[in-house]
């Protein structure tokens, strides 16, 4: 261990020519939000007069000078401070920093020591070095002389006219790893990767230097996390999840912001907004809970990856594209990724070493529930969106918490106000009862119209001997009812009941939606809209056709049947739709959208769902040209 002073009492430092700028300086909010976390926790340590502890600088030493390959940032910052409190503290310092990157680099660090500064406050130090005679014009275009020029100027703006810091610096001491002593395979890969980061600096490479700041007294753990960083848990992210210039600082930080999102969610706070900021981090993960966990969260990066692929291989999530790989979401858009994907993938990490079986039923359970969080949107495109408010996140993960050991008994011991754990529940008991109904129960659940939420089938309006006929005759007809024609499927539901949707008003009169393919789902299942006595409304109209589809086993059969009893009755709007299928079927680029405008002597089908455009059509119009 050294501090700045003994390494160039003994070494000058060489910046090689394939290191980036000096970058600390940068004006950009990144950047300034680094520098100041830095100077806090270095002016922290000079006012208190306390040790401070910079992690590893890497490099090589060639005779008389240090070669760094990794930790020229912090150095060069170093090299500012104690050049600023020897000018100010008239003390002897001759430390030799130079960059083989440029001339001009080079050239300032040499004539840094010649500037003549008056430090009083209100004189901007930088502004005296420009207008030195000393200063080269040319050098203004420099980034890195730019960028220590910013860093001398808040260096300058923080001290006070008693400070004297020029010894306390000797307080702020590195390790100083000679890549020789990796051996040559080693040191040559740690080489690659350390000057593959790209130009700018990285949150990574800031926060590595927190979590070894934090357990820098437990020497043996300092080792053992600073090892892993460098190894293991670099090498996990750099198999799959660089980037194009074979950078893993992005894939690996999106993964520590989504740990440190779901811990804050788990122990009630919203912290979502600031698990970006690195002062932030620093006070988080100082709690040896938080930073257990992540240290175990990285540790089992790989048996989280093979899970997670085996989940995207097994379940199907509602969405557009049925999968998704929860951990290569998160790492590769944690932006982007939705709050149900963030609690799945969570629950995989929190229980990575239960039983793997028990893990599934889990996944399967909680999938269920939270895409139950949903309200119908009805501007634009009729479908499902997602509405889980993040205020809820926090109960959730704590209730899906006591599933863990065995998710399909537990669930049956615990008690639930909400109507989605309560339908868990319901068929974990079915299961418990008739283990041999599972299989065809997860069937169910994965079904594109289905989305996990059986509760309409459920329901004691269907007329079946037990639950268990119930769900026997929905394995083996729910899938073959609505793979049909669309139209075929409207006019059988029609002959039971009028189940269509209203989805707002047109042209002075009411939109009503009666379904397509693709969106089935909407009629079959709930939301967190539907009050009590609209969903037992369309319960026991599906219940009706479901029981009458139980008779006859055909949908042309129930049609058939209702078209006979209207020889007895006056014609209404519905026996059209049964009498002519061209007004249900999705021809002319024209949806199954109408819009009633009397009583049901004007139906105009539309075009689009959300207004009319240039396409509509009165339907006993459209069926009268079709004959």
């Amino acid at each position: 261990m050294r501090n700045f002073r003994e390494l160039t009492n003994d070494f000058s430092i060489e910046i090689p020519i394939i290191q980036r700028d000096y970058v600390q300086g940068r004006d950009d909010n990144k950047a300034k939000e680094i520098r100041k976390s830095f100077l806090d926790d270095i002016f922290k340590s000079l006012e208190n007069n306390e040790k401070f502890h910079l992690d590893f600088v890497y490099g090589s030493f060639e005779e008389t000078k240090f070669i760094p390959i990794d930790g020229q940032q912090r150095l060069t910052t170093l090299f500012l401070f104690y050049w600023y409190f020897s000018k100010r503290e008239n003390r002897e310092f001759n430390a030799i920093l130079t960059y083989k990157t440029r001339v001009s680099s080079r050239e300032f660090c040499e004539k840094i020591f010649d500037f003549k500064i008056d430090f009083l406050k209100d004189n901007k130090v930088s502004e005296q070095i420009l207008n030195s005679k000393e200063f080269i014009p040319f050098w203004e275009n420099d980034p890195t002389i730019k960028s220590m020029m910013i860093i001398i100027d808040e260096i300058h703006n923080r001290s006070t006219d008693i400070d004297e810091y020029f010894d306390r610096l000797d307080n702020i001491s590195f390790e100083v790893f000679k890549l020789e002593d990796f051996g040559t395979e080693q040191s040559e890969e740690l080489y690659r990767k350390m000057n593959s980061r790209g130009k700018s600096l990285t949150a990574f490479e800031n926060f590595k230097a927190i979590i070894e700041q934090i357990v820098y007294t437990d020497k043996a753990r300092h080792k053992k996390i600073a090892k892993k960083f460098e190894r293991k848990w670099v090498d996990n992210f750099w198999k799959k999840y660089r980037d194009k210039n074979s950078l893993i600082d992005d894939s690996f930080m999106n993964f520590v912001y989504f740990i440190t999102e779901m811990l804050s969610f788990e122990k009630g706070n919203d912290n979502r907004d600031e698990v970006r900021s690195f002062s932030f981090l620093k006070e988080f993960y100082k709690n040896e809970d938080n930073l257990i966990f992540l240290e175990h969260s990285l540790d089992n990066f790989e048996k989280i990856e093979s899970l997670s692929k085996k989940i995207e291989e097994n379940f199907t999530f509602f969405e557009k594209n049925g999968k998704v790989d929860l951990l290569k979401e998160i790492v590769d858009n944690y932006s982007n990724s939705t709050i149900t994907n963030k609690i799945l993938l969570y629950l995989v990490i929190k229980n990575i070493d239960i039983d793997k079986e028990n893990i599934e039923f889990l996944i399967r359970i909680s999938r269920n529930i939270l895409y139950r969080y949903r309200a119908l949107r009805r501007a634009g495109a009729i479908e499902y969106t997602l509405n889980l408010n993040y205020e809820q996140v926090s109960n959730l993960l704590n209730s899906f918490g006591k599933l863990k050991d065995n998710p399909y008994e537990s669930i049956l011991t615990i008690k639930y106000s909400d109507a989605n754990f309560s339908h868990e529940k319901e068929k974990a008991e079915l299961v418990q009862s008739n283990p041999s109904l599972m299989s065809k129960i997860f069937e169910l659940e994965d079904y594109k119209y289905i989305n996990g939420d059986l509760r309409l089938f459920f329901h004691k309006e269907f007329t079946f001997e037990t639950v268990e006929k119930r769900v026997e005759f929905l394995s083996d007809n729910l899938k073959i009812i609505f793979e049909q024609e669309d139209s075929l499927i409207i006019r059988a539901l029609l002959s039971i009941d009028d189940y269509s949707l209203w989805i707002g008003s047109v042209m002075n009169g009411n939109k009503f939606f009666f379904g397509q393919k693709n969106r089935w789902e909407i009629f079959l299942t709930s939301n967190s809209k539907t009050s009590n006595s609209e969903s037992n409304e369309q319960i026991k109209k599906y219940a009706k056709f479901f029981n009458e589809y139980k008779k006859v086993n055909s949908l042309n059969k129930i049609i058939k049947n209702k078209l006979n009893e209207y020889d007895k009755t006056d014609k209404d709007w519905i026996y059209y739709f049964l009498k002519y299928p061209i007004i249900t079927q999705a021809k002319n680029d024209l949806s199954n959208t109408f819009g009633w405008l009397g009583e049901y002597d004007c139906i105009e089908k539309l075009e689009k769902e959300t207004r009319i455009t240039s396409w509509y059509i009165n339907i006993y119009l459209l069926a009268l040209l079709n004959e």
